[in-house]
This record gives structure tokens, C-alpha cells and sequence, in this order.
């Protein structure tokens, strides 16, 4: 699925995308790495979209938990203590002619359910 010029997102900016009645999220890393997902958070499904980037991580605006680019989850504390909170599933990122294009098929079938499997780059 071709989500953005790849131009278009800058480091540290964080994209919401609708397709097969879905929602992801698409997030460059201020290294210049870009990420994908479901744009569900795994606490409490709020919507990672409406989320920001802290250096080399996406974070959740409603409970501020952490996702890396290899979908680590992670909670701070006040403390600065980092506690393991689980995964979120990335979902394969490529570029091509100048695009952004993430590895997902939602054209046959119902689109996956959070936790399934994810066709890579498809058809």
C-alpha cells in the first residue's frame, strides 16, 4: 500500500492512514527510520496517529506509552524507570520511486484482526 511521498513525511512526524477499513499509523524516527502499524494502541486502542515522536520512539499521546521501530513497548515512569509493556506488530516499510509503501494487503478477504498475520507487499 503506497502511503506517502516519501518527501512528504519529515524526521520525527507521525501520519495517519485509512485503507480496507482500517486505520495505521506511519512514523519517521528523528534518524530518519520509518516505522508502520496499526494505528491501534495495544493498552487501550487509542489511536497512535494522534501520537508524537521522541527521538527513535513513537508515543502514545493518551498514556504515553513507547513504541520502538521494531515494535518494543515501553512505559516510563516518573523516575525515569523504563517498564516492558508488550509489542506492537510493525508492519514491513519500503521505498520506492520516491514513495513510501507499506507491506499490507487488505484487498482479499477481510482485512487482518490485531495479532494476525500480515501479507508483505502483495499482489
Amino acid at each position: 500500500m503506497r502511503v506517502a511521498a516519501e518527501a512528504s513525511l519529515g524526521f520525527g512526524e507521525v501520519i495517519g492512514v485509512d485503507y480496507g477499513g482500517r486505520r495505521w499509523v506511519v512514523w519517521r524516527t528523528e534518524s530518519g527510520d520509518v516505522a508502520a502499524a496499526s494505528s491501534r494502541c495495544p493498552h487501550q486502542w487509542a489511536d497512535l496517529a494522534d501520537g508524537f515522536v521522541d527521538g527513535e520512539e513513537l508515543v502514545c499521546a493518551e498514556h504515553h506509552w513507547r513504541f520502538d521501530t521494531e515494535g518494543s513497548a515501553w512505559k516510563v515512569n516518573v523516575r525515569g524507570r523504563r517498564d516492558r509493556k508488550g509489542r506492537l506488530e510493525v508492519l514491513p516499510v519500503r521505498r520506492r520511486d520516491g514513495y513510501l509503501e507499506v507491506g499490507i494487503r487488505c484487498d482479499v478477504g477481510d482485512p487482518p484482526e490485531p495479532g494476525g498475520s500480515v501479507a508483505a507487499f502483495g499482489g
